[in-house]
C-alpha cells in the first residue's frame, strides 16, 4: 500500500491535500467528513462505517468507577481503547478525589474509638516502620460498589509479595470503616495516654430541672416576704396605740 502524507488543507477547509512526501506536490485529496473525524477519534477500526459500542456511555462510566480497566471495557464494548479513554479521564479524577477524602478522615475502631490522626498519616507512619516495604510500589485506588459506597484500597510490595488493605468510605456520612485486619491495624493511631477525655454533654433532663423548680422557690420567697411585711405592720400599729391609764385604787 502506497504511503501518503498530509501536506496541506484546501482553501475552503473541506479537503486534505496528500503527497508522497512533505516536499512533493499534492497528488491526492481526502474529504474532511464525519468518517475521517471518527477515524481520528479511533471509532473506525477498519473499512466500513464507524463502530457502534455495545455499551452506553453511562454503563462505561459506571464500570470504570467499579474498577474495570479501559482495555477490558473496550473488548466488552467492541470498540477501540481510545474510545473508552475519553470517559476514563473524568472517572479517574473522581476516584482520586475519593482517595483524598478518605485519607483526610479519621478512622473509628469498635474498641479503640476514633483515631488520633487521619488515615493518610496513620498509614504513612505504619509503612515507614514496616520492614521490607518497597515505597515505589505504594499505590492508592478506589472503586465504587453497587450500593454507592467506595472501597479505598492500598497496595504495596514487601516481604512475601504484594499486600493490600481495604477501607469502606461512605461520602454521604463521612464514615471510614476497615474491611480487613491490615486496614484496621494500619489505619488507627491510639490517642496519647493522659489526654483529657472529650467533655460530656449535659442531659436534656438536667438542663430542664432548674426551670421546673424555679416557680416553687419563687412562691416560697414571696410567701415569706408577705409574712414579714405583715409582722412589721402589726408592730407599727401597736407602737402608735396610747397606753391605758391605770384605774384609781379603792379606799
Amino acid at each position: 500500500m502506497r504511503q501518503l502524507r498530509v501536506v496541506g488543507v484546501s482553501t475552503d477547509g473541506k479537503h486534505l491535500s496528500l503527497a508522497p512526501s512533505l516536499r512533493a506536490e499534492p497528488t491526492h485529496k481526502v474529504a474532511i467528513d464525519d468518517t475521517l473525524r471518527a477515524a481520528l477519534r479511533g471509532d473506525v477500526v477498519g473499512p466500513g462505517a464507524p463502530v457502534e459500542s455495545a455499551l452506553s456511555p453511562r454503563e462505561i462510566q459506571a464500570r470504570l468507577r467499579a474498577g474495570e480497566t479501559p482495555e477490558a471495557l473496550a473488548k466488552a464494548a467492541g470498540v477501540p481503547v481510545s474510545r473508552i479513554q475519553r470517559y476514563s479521564g473524568p472517572v479517574e479524577s473522581e476516584r482520586a478525589r475519593v482517595v483524598d477524602q478518605a485519607r483526610s478522615t479519621r478512622m473509628t475502631r469498635a474498641r479503640n474509638g476514633l483515631s488520633a490522626v487521619p488515615l493518610g498519616l496513620a498509614v504513612d507512619a505504619a509503612l515507614a516502620t514496616t520492614a521490607g516495604v518497597r515505597f515505589d510500589t505504594i499505590d492508592w485506588t478506589a472503586r465504587r460498589r453497587g450500593d454507592g459506597g467506595w472501597v479505598v484500597t492500598l497496595t504495596w510490595a514487601g516481604r512475601g509479595g504484594t499486600r493490600h488493605a481495604d477501607w469502606l468510605w461512605v461520602s454521604s456520612a463521612k464514615t471510614l470503616t476497615p474491611l480487613d485486619s491490615a486496614a484496621s491495624r494500619m489505619g488507627h493511631v491510639a490517642p496519647l495516654e493522659g489526654a483529657p477525655p472529650p467533655p460530656r454533654r449535659r442531659s436534656v433532663s438536667a438542663k430542664k430541672a432548674p426551670a421546673k423548680k424555679a416557680p416553687a422557690r419563687r412562691a416560697t420567697a414571696k410567701k415569706a416576704t408577705k409574712k414579714a411585711t405583715a409582722k412589721k405592720t402589726i408592730a407599727k400599729k401597736a407602737a402608735k396605740k396610747p397606753a391605758k391609764k391605770a384605774a384609781p385604787a379603792r379606799r
